[in-house]
């Protein structure tokens, strides 16, 4: 039997919006894409030598920036909106499902409802679906063998552990 725990920071909370943008984001990006696609095409239609044509092309491309980094404002409005006595987070990982407990509640998940398991380097979250996920330091996991911990996960969801890296930059 594993144990485990996260603590709920800014960082946290990031990182699982990153997570979620990368592994679940395609058609948030290709709504983006579509929606700069649309003044940028006018602009050049227009002329990007003419000053309208030219605000078109730089409109677009402003919102194109703009919208890359929503998840950075959703992580933190999730930080904030999550009471302080559900911000500890602690979990047994039983036999047949994951026991996670906050702020005085108590929650059995079966295995078999995880829809994914994404690893990083800190944190490990197990997703019910693509928007809600339960997060675990792998810092804090007892024993302290993260890797058997996944190997266990793997063979009680039957889904393998996808890895999740950090790209260079502001990702």
């Amino acid at each position: 039997m594993f144990r485990g725990r996260i603590i709920h920071t800014e960082e946290s909370c990031l990182e699982l919006a990153k997570v979620q943008d990368r592994f679940f984001g395609q058609e948030k990006r290709r709504v983006r894409l579509l929606l700069a696609a649309v003044p940028l095409v006018t602009g050049f239609l227009l002329g990007p030598a003419t000053t309208v044509g030219a605000l078109f092309i730089v409109f677009a491309c402003f919102f194109y920036y703009q919208t890359s980094f929503l998840y950075e404002r959703e992580a933190r409005k999730a930080f904030e909106k999550t009471p302080e006595c559900y911000r500890r987070v602690d979990y047994t990982f039983g036999e047949n499902g994951l026991e996670a407990s906050a702020g005085g509640a108590v929650r059995l998940i079966p295995y078999g409802s995880f829809y994914a398991l994404i690893s990083g380097e800190h944190y490990l979250f197990l997703f019910i679906n693509r928007g809600q996920a339960y997060g675990v330091d792998l810092d804090l996991v007892l024993p302290e063998k993260p890797e058997e911990l996944l190997e266990f996960l793997e063979e009680k969801t039957g889904l393998p552990v996808q890895r999740w890296e950090k790209k260079k930059g502001r990702d």
